[in-house]
């Protein structure tokens, strides 16, 4: 199944295999086999995990506890049944089949993914594969920027908000930013965190018709 899904659009898809989203830490295996994170730092604490397994979602209820067990060596110890494979399917993520999915289905799906505690879905259609998240909208003040790195040396990296740090504009944007920062910003992300910061927020457009308070 692919690994990296896009955002749902509300296309109607055909064949459909619909998963739980689970809000963990993504783990992976390096070149000796051993767990690491997406960016290839090492994971600890975890129990031993059957080789086969070489991608999965360590998940302790949320995403606070599942990072605090596995970044650091004197975390909490994390058992099997909190390591969730994502290639091959572990069955507990599986939801349904579908012939035909409709955005309909996809806003049934999602409403019952948050009753239960999930992230959202994800979706697989042909293979390609699609994440069906919440979104929430905010307008916030810019209070300065990163510097950018790589290809963006000279440029900024990401806009500074009160909420977090914030990207996701476009090489035109960037440039423009660069030259006279904006003063505010609308965000769409997955909500806050429990200490009031953007969850995987990304920028949506520059707020040229709302006053600053």
């Amino acid at each position: 199944m692919p690994s990296k899904p896009v955002l749902y659009d509300g296309r109607i898809l055909e064949n459909v295999v619909v998963t739980w989203k689970i809000d963990g830490v993504r783990m992976l295996r390096d070149y000796k086999g051993d767990p690491v994170s997406r960016r290839g730092k090492p994971l600890y604490n975890l129990e031993e995990i059957p080789a086969h397994i070489c991608d999965a979602e360590v998940y302790r209820g949320s995403w606070e506890e599942s990072v605090s067990a596995v970044r650091k060596r004197e975390g909490t110890m994390v058992d099997l049944a909190m390591v969730y494979s994502l290639e091959p399917l572990d069955p507990r993520l599986l939801v349904d089949t579908y012939e035909v999915f409709t955005e309909e289905d996809a806003k049934e799906l999602l409403k019952l993914a948050l009753a239960k505690g999930f992230e959202g879905l994800v979706v697989y259609s042909e293979g390609k594969s699609y994440k069906i998240k919440p979104e929430e909208n905010y307008d916030v003040l810019v209070t300065g920027a990163t510097k950018g790195k790589g290809k963006y040396e000279g440029l900024i990296g990401a806009l500074i908000t009160p909420l977090g740090n914030v990207s996701g504009f476009n090489d035109e944007q960037r440039r423009a930013f660069s030259q006279k920062l904006p003063e505010l910003i609308e965000v769409k992300c997955m909500g806050l965190t429990p200490k009031g910061k953007f969850r995987h927020p990304r920028f949506v457009r520059e707020r040229f018709d709302k006053e600053l308070v």
